[in-house]
């Protein structure tokens, strides 16, 4: 592991940067595999490495981002908060592009707190940040976000004004994934609603596109959004059709 290797080379040297980037980008690794310890344990590092640095403020930001993001990630939003905001007032100062995205994090860990109030104006700022800069694909994932959140609020109106966006934003920047999570949250949305002909619409959109794609997360989401439809429709015979086929899918990933 090349990371690994620059570690112990820069601890060996003693070269605090270069150590506390490399840990860094060791944290962020280790996030992306779900070893959240080895994550946790490296933002912690950089964090106490760089508290009193004024040269390495970035370092600290991002580190303490990654903290929340872990913390998050193993259902700690209340905690995560307070990191998210502290990195935020950091890079407010020294590196802008980072606002809207640290704006969707933090929102997204009030609306896991149930502050849907605070979540909302967190949303907002991110979505005003890349309309003005025409970033689609974080438009794409944060109107995604939004449209979960009017959707779990009862918001129905907001929620698909929120999704059909996003899901322009997704097409016009070629986001598949994103296009297939958003057809599946509408659909869900119109299954609730009981309008289970635009509901089949989306779900059939998604399933398009997904044509070709290897995710199971994907699929896994799609197939059951489908048996609910099924079952919503007292249509028993497809349900367990689509069931089925998906038990197939669960034995050929353990074979």
């Amino acid at each position: 592991n090349l990371l690994t290797k620059a570690e112990q080379i820069f601890r060996r040297e003693k070269n605090v940067y270069g150590l506390n980037l490399t840990l860094v980008r060791l944290a962020t690794a280790h996030r992306f595999i779900g070893d959240y310890d080895a994550s946790l344990r490296d933002a912690e590092e950089v964090i106490q490495s760089t508290l009193a640095s004024d040269d390495m403020r970035v370092l600290y930001a991002e580190a303490m981002r990654l903290k929340g993001l872990v913390l998050f990630r193993l259902g700690r939003a209340r905690e995560s908060i307070s990191f998210f905001e502290r990195s935020l007032d950091i890079f407010q100062l020294h590196d802008t592009t980072m606002i809207p995205v640290l704006s969707m994090e933090t929102g997204m860990a009030y609306r896991a707190t149930g502050n849907f109030s605070d979540a909302r104006r967190s949303y907002e700022k991110a979505l005003l940040i890349w309309r003005q800069n025409g970033n689609l694909s974080w438009q794409a994932s944060l109107l995604n976000n939004m449209g979960g959140m009017y959707h779990a609020q009862g918001e129905y109106e907001k929620a698909v004004f929120a999704f059909e966006e996003g899901l322009l934003c997704a097409q016009r920047s070629r986001f598949a994934r994103l296009e297939i999570l958003i057809s599946i949250g509408l659909g869900d949305l119109f299954a609730e609603l009981e309008d289970f002909n635009m509901a089949e619409q989306n779900y059939r959109y998604a399933s398009d596109i997904f044509q070709g794609m290897d995710d199971r997360f994907l699929y896994f989401s799609l197939s059951f959004s489908r048996i609910n439809l099924a079952l919503l429709n007292k249509d028993a015979v497809t349900a367990r059709a689509i069931l089925r086929e998906a038990a197939e899918v669960v034995k050929s990933g353990q074979s």
